[in-house]
């Protein structure tokens, strides 16, 4: 599991990389990165090529499922292929959940990372409105974490938020704007507008712009805090 397409990129197709090796004919690559649709796509044929089968199997349930062995697999490639899989994912996830061919996990998995940006930014923007308006910080976390939108992400990101906790990296914000940015760039390939998306993507680009981006994705209020005071 690398960071994005160009560690992957060279991970496979480098001067050392993967496809460099004497592979047997059948042998199946697993691919656990949240990456492009498109690279995942060129990844998976350019593997064919050379007799290789491919699976895409990015993961959610972030450090603390990777080390407890639960995560959730969302799995892109064929039943023959994922079946000779399953034993292997089985050692680190707790459900294997088949999106269809290759491909198709990453397209889930940037989705619903995308959907984590917009939380993200909503919630962020709430509690702005909530310390302009004077309303008590530890009052509002209560009846947040009771709401109908307390979703575990919000949940986890309104804690952070509140005590202000964004050095201890659980995921920085500049892997939240890299998801979200290859997210919309998949909605750009099926000619798809996301305002609302857009607009979350943009506030943690100007996280990074601001140098910001290996701080937790928490951050994402501060930044909105410091727009107010411009």
């Amino acid at each position: 599991m690398v960071a994005d397409d160009e560690a992957s990129r060279a991970i496979w197709l480098g001067s050392a990389g993967v496809v460099q090796a004497r592979l047997r004919p059948g042998v199946i690559a697993v691919e656990c990165s949240t990456l492009s649709h498109a690279w995942v796509m060129t990844l998976q044929q350019t593997l064919a090529a050379v007799g290789v089968r491919f699976s895409d199997c990015p993961v959610t349930g972030g450090p603390d499922g990777a080390r407890a062995c639960s995560l959730r697999v969302l799995a892109g490639a064929d039943p023959d292929t994922l079946t000779g899989l399953r034993p292997i994912l089985a050692a680190f996830a707790t459900e294997i959940i088949h999106f269809g061919p290759a491909g198709s996990g990453t397209c889930y998995k940037l989705i619903v990372n995308l959907i984590g940006a917009v939380q993200a930014t909503a919630l962020a923007e709430g509690l702005v409105i909530a310390e302009q308006a004077g309303l008590d910080p530890a009052t509002v976390g209560h009846a947040l974490e009771q709401s109908t939108v307390a979703s575990p992400h919000v949940q986890y990101l309104l804690q952070r938020m509140l005590a202000a906790d964004h050095d201890d990296v659980y995921f920085s914000a500049a892997l939240r704007h890299k998801d979200a940015a290859y997210a919309l760039r998949l909605a750009a390939e099926h000619k798809l507008q996301l305002p609302t998306s857009a607009a979350a993507t943009e506030l943690f680009r100007l996280a990074l712009a601001q140098g910001l981006g290996q701080k937790n994705s928490s951050i994402i209020h501060q930044v909105l805090r410091d727009l107010q005071a411009k």
